[in-house]
């Protein structure tokens, strides 16, 4: 079995994921080592994902319990977070009509679409 190192950073199509393992004194006898993980995103990436789920926790408050598995679904977030961006942009600027319609459908569609994972998600809430 291929020994893990006590922590180090790890790669993956997010950035880079920095793991931890929990200390020997915190484990209960003749358990393994569990690790703490922590992804390091990208800033602008991150940006677009916490403003994404920012908005969508305000516009949609019942979603607010599955706030801590939205990672599950970042790119859904992202584009969400960009999407609400472009479109308060549109409206801020007095853009194309027809932009901003097809932009405030898009906006809902992926509310829905991020909204049905989370219930997809199996978990039990209160």
């Amino acid at each position: 079995m291929e020994q893990i190192p006590d922590s180090g950073v790890l790669a993956d199509d997010v950035g880079p994921i920095r793991y931890q393992a929990q200390p020997e004194a915190l484990r209960p006898p003749g358990r393994r080592a569990s690790f703490v993980i922590a992804l390091e995103m990208e800033p602008a990436r991150f940006d677009s994902f916490r403003y994404g789920l920012a908005v969508l926790l305000m516009r949609r408050p019942h979603l607010r319990p599955y706030a801590h598995i939205a990672h599950w679904w970042i790119e859904d977030i992202e584009d969400y977070g960009d999407a609400v961006r472009f479109r308060d942009k549109l409206r801020a600027e007095g853009g194309d009509e027809t932009l901003l319609e097809e932009y405030e459908q898009i906006c809902i569609q992926l509310e829905e679409e991020v909204q049905s994972c989370f219930g997809a998600s199996g978990l039990d809430l209160p």
